[in-house]
C-alpha cells in the first residue's frame, strides 16, 4: 500500500389520542435537540477529528542532492546502494525515510516497522543537516503515526518539536503541532493555547493560510473544552471562512472539519437548526464521505427536515449499501406519512439481515398507525432488550460503522416512545408516563418524550405537572405548536377560556395546515359560548385535517347538530369519535341522547 504525501504538516386521561398525533403530526419537533451526541463540553471538544492536510507544492529542500535523481522511483536496493556511496547525504537519508513512510508494505515488515526504520532514517538526516525543514517535517508526521499506538514515542516528538521551533522560530507548525499534544494528549488547555496563539501570530505573519486554517480549528476546540461557546464559535466560523477563502483561490481540498466542529458545538448548545445547516455544509464539502452524508440526514431528520435527511441519506446509500442506512431511510418516510415507502425500505433492511432490529421497530410503528397496537407491542417488546444491549455496546465501544451510535440509540428510543404511545392511546397514562421516563433518563433533551409525558400527565389528570411540564417546553421552544395548543387545553379546562383562546391562536400561526388540536380547542371554546357557527367551522376544519385522530371535534360538532336536529349526521360523527378513540365516555353519553332525541322525535 503506498500513501500519496504532501508537504503540509498534517497533525495527528384526557384527549389521549393526541399522543397517537405526535407520531404523524407533531414531526417538526421530533427528535429535536436529542440525538447526535450528549457531550460534555470536554468530549465534545475532544472528539472533533484531527484535520488532514490537502496535496500542496513541494517546499524547497534545504541541503541539496549531489546530483539529480527521481527520488520516487528510487527502490529500498537502490537506496542502500546509493548510501554505501554517499554515507553522510542527508538528503538520501531524507528520502529514504520518506519512502519507508510512504510505502507501508515492504517485505512483509508491518506499518510500525516500516514507521520506526523512518524515524530513524529521519532522525540521521537531521544528524547531519541540523536546519533541513523538511527533515523536520516528514519525521513529525511519522511520529504522528507511531504515538497514536505508543504514547511512550510523545516525548521524542515533544522534543522534536521545541527544537524545530528553535531552528525556524519563524515557522507556525512547530508551535501548532506542541499545541496539539499539549491538548489531545497532555490535556493542558492552558498551555496549548499558548502553543496555539502564538502558531497564529506566525501563521498570519507568514501568510500560511493552511497552518492559519488549522490553528483556528484547534481554537476553537480549546474553549469549546473549556465550555467557552462563545469564543469556540468564533474560532470554528473564522476556520469555516478562511476554507471558503481557499477554496475560491486555489485546488485545494480542504476538509470539512470546521463544519462538522460547528455542527457539533450546535448540538451541545441545543440549537438543532444550526447543528443541522453545519452537517449539511460538511457533507457537501466532502461529497463522498459516507458518514458526512449520513450525519448530515440523521441531523436533518432531528429538525423535521425530511426532505433534506431524505437526500442526504441517499447519498450516503449510494457511497455505501450499508443496513443502517436503509433501515433510517425507513424512518425518514415514516414521519413523511409515505408508510408503503417506509414498509418496502424496512422490509429491505430484513431481507439483508432478518435479525435488523431498527427495521423490526419501523414496522412496530407502520402497526401502531393502523390501530395494531397487539402486534406493535409484539414487534416491540421483541427487540427491546437487544437494542438496548446494542446501544450500550456502541456507547461503549464507539462507533463501528458510520452513524453505528446515532442509530442503536434512535432503536432504543424509538422502541420505549412506541410503547409508550401503545398505553396512552388506549389510556392507560400511568404506564406511558414510564416509557416516557426512560426515554428522559437516556436524553433528558428528547423533546418528543418530553411533549408526551406531558400529554400524558394531562390525560391522568395530573394537570399541575402537566402546565409546568409544558410551560418548561415553552420556555426553551416558544414556538413549539404543540406545547402551545395543549397548554391551552388545560387553561381551558380550568376555564380560562380567554387565555386558552390566546394559546390556540398561537399555535395556528405556526401551523395552519397540518395541526388538528387548536381548531378543535377552538370549536370547544366558541361551543361554549354559544358561538356554534364559530365552533362547527373550526370542528370541520380539524376534521378535514386529521380525521383518523382526535375525538373531541367530533363529539362537539355532534353536539350541535343534535342541537339541530341533525340526528343522521350527528349518529355519524359520534360513531367515528369512538372509533378513533373507544375510552371516551363523553361520546357514549352523547350517542344516549341522541337515541333519545330520536325516540321522542318518532313519538315512542
Amino acid at each position: 500500500m503506498t500513501r500519496s504525501v504532501g508537504r503540509a504538516v498534517n497533525p495527528a386521561g384526557e384527549s389521549s389520542s393526541r399522543i397517537f398525533f405526535v407520531i404523524i403530526l407533531a414531526m417538526t419537533t421530533f427528535f429535536l435537540n436529542c440525538h447526535s451526541e450528549d457531550l460534555s463540553p470536554e468530549t465534545a471538544a475532544t472528539i472533533i477529528e484531527p484535520t488532514p492536510a490537502p496535496a500542496e507544492a513541494p517546499q524547497p529542500i534545504s541541503t541539496p542532492p549531489k546530483k539529480e535523481n527521481n527520488w520516487d522511483t528510487f527502490t529500498e536496493k537502490q537506496f542502500k546502494e546509493l548510501l554505501a556511496d554517499q554515507p553522510e547525504n542527508p538528503r538520501v537519508w531524507q528520502e529514504l525515510g520518506r519512502f519507508y513512510w510512504e510505502h507501508q508494505e515492504i517485505e512483509g515488515r508491518s506499518k510500525k516497522e516500516n514507521s520506526l526504520l523512518a524515524k530513524n532514517a529521519l532522525r540521521k538526516a537531521l544528524e547531519l543537516d541540523p536546519a533541513n525543514r523538511t527533515s523536520y517535517d516528514l519525521l513529525n508526521r511519522v511520529y504522528g503515526d507511531l504515538v497514536y499506538d505508543d504514547a511512550s514515542l510523545l516525548p521524542e516528538r515533544e522534543a522534536l518539536l521545541k527544537n524545530a521551533m528553535d531552528q525556524f522560530p519563524d515557522l507556525p507548525w512547530p508551535s501548532y503541532q506542541l499545541g496539539l499534544i499539549y491538548f489531545d494528549y497532555w490535556r493542558q488547555g492552558q498551555k496549548a493555547e499558548e502553543y496555539a496563539k502564538q502558531a497564529l501570530k506566525l501563521s498570519v505573519k507568514a501568510d500560511d493560510a493552511w497552518n492559519h486554517f488549522q490553528v483556528l480549528q484547534l481554537l476553537g476546540r480549546i474553549y469549546m473544552g473549556r465550555g467557552d461557546a462563545v469564543q469556540a464559535e468564533k474560532y470554528f466560523i473564522e476556520a469555516a471562512t478562511k476554507l471558503e477563502e481557499q477554496k475560491k483561490e486555489n485546488n485545494y481540498n480542504y476538509p470539512a472539519c470546521p463544519y462538522s466542529a460547528l455542527g457539533k458545538l450546535y448540538t451541545m448548545l441545543g440549537k438543532p437548526g444550526k447543528a443541522a445547516k453545519s452537517f449539511m455544509d460538511a457533507a457537501d464539502l466532502e461529497p463522498h464521505q459516507s458518514r458526512k452524508q449520513a450525519l448530515a440526514a440523521y441531523k436533518s431528520y432531528v429538525v423535521a427536515d425530511y426532505a433534506n435527511a431524505l437526500k442526504y441519506i441517499d447519498r450516503a446509500l449510494a457511497i455505501e449499501s450499508e443496513n443502517s442506512y436503509r433501515e433510517f431511510k425507513g424512518y425518514i418516510l415514516l414521519f413523511m406519512r409515505k408508510y408503503e415507502k417506509a414498509r418496502v425500505w424496512f422490509e429491505k433492511s430484513l431481507s439483508k439481515d432478518p435479525a435488523d432490529l431498527g427495521a423490526c421497530v419501523g414496522q412496530g410503528h407502520l402497526a401502531i398507525i393502523n390501530k395494531d397496537y397487539g402486534l406493535a407491542s409484539e414487534l416491540f417488546h421483541s427487540v427491546k432488550d437487544k437494542a438496548e444491549e446494542k446501544f450500550r455496546d456502541e456507547l461503549q465501544n464507539g462507533n463501528s460503522i458510520p452513524g453505528a451510535y446515532d442509530l442503536a440509540r434512535l432503536t432504543v428510543e424509538m422502541v420505549n416512545l412506541g410503547l409508550a404511545w401503545i398505553e396512552a392511546n388506549q389510556n392507560r397514562h400511568e404506564t406511558a408516563i414510564k416509557y416516557y421516563d426512560k426515554i428522559l433518563d437516556l436524553n433528558s433533551e428528547n423533546l418528543l418524550a418530553q411533549l408526551g409525558k406531558a400529554n400524558s400527565l394531562g390525560g391522568a389528570n395530573r394537570l399541575d405537572e402537566a402546565e409546568k411540564a409544558y410551560r418548561q417546553i415553552l420556555a426553551k421552544y416558544p414556538e413549539n405548536p404543540h406545547a402551545l395548543s395543549e397548554l391551552g387545553r388545560i387553561l381551558f379546562s380550568r376555564g380560562l377560556d380567554e387565555e386558552a383562546e390566546e394559546y390556540y391562536k398561537r399555535a395556528l400561526k405556526i401551523d395552519s395546515a397540518h395541526y388538528t388540536c387548536p381548531y378543535e380547542g377552538l370549536g370547544l371554546v366558541y361551543l361554549k359560548r354559544g358561538k356554534t357557527d364559530l365552533a362547527a367551522r373550526n370542528f370541520k376544519k380539524a376534521i378535514k385535517i386529521g380525521p383518523d385522530m382526535e375525538y373531541k371535534k367530533y363529539n362537539g360538532l355532534a353536539k350541535i347538530y343534535i342541537n339541530e336536529g341533525k340526528y343522521k349526521k350527528a349518529g355519524e360523527l359520534l360513531k367515528k369519535s369512538i372509533e378513533n378513540f373507544p375510552y371516551d365516555d363523553e361520546a357514549k353519553e352523547l350517542m344516549k341522547k341522541l337515541d333519545a332525541a330520536i325516540r321522542a322525535k318518532q313519538g315512542k
